[in-house]
């Protein structure tokens, strides 16, 4: 056994990285990160072709998200 608990991430660390970054870093908006995201046909974290706000909302609520969130707001 790995000892690694939970699934595994579906969603690559570059899109988590860049909607931290435009959120928490830039100020952008969950449905402005999903309109940039949708513009760049980059799939939702589910297979999906359609960001909406609430697809941003809980990205950035991952594991993932908050501990970027956390090093990106202490280097700044």
């Amino acid at each position: 056994m790995s000892g690694v608990v939970g699934r595994p991430p579906r969603c690559p660390l570059p899109v988590v990285h860049d909607a931290v970054r435009l959120h928490y870093v830039e100020g952008v908006s969950k449905k402005g990160i999903a309109r940039m995201f949708n513009a760049q046909s980059i799939p939702t974290p589910s297979g999906g072709s359609r960001w909406t706000a609430s697809h941003v909302y809980t990205l950035l609520g991952t594991t993932r998200a908050t501990r970027l969130r956390d090093e990106l707001l202490t280097v700044a």
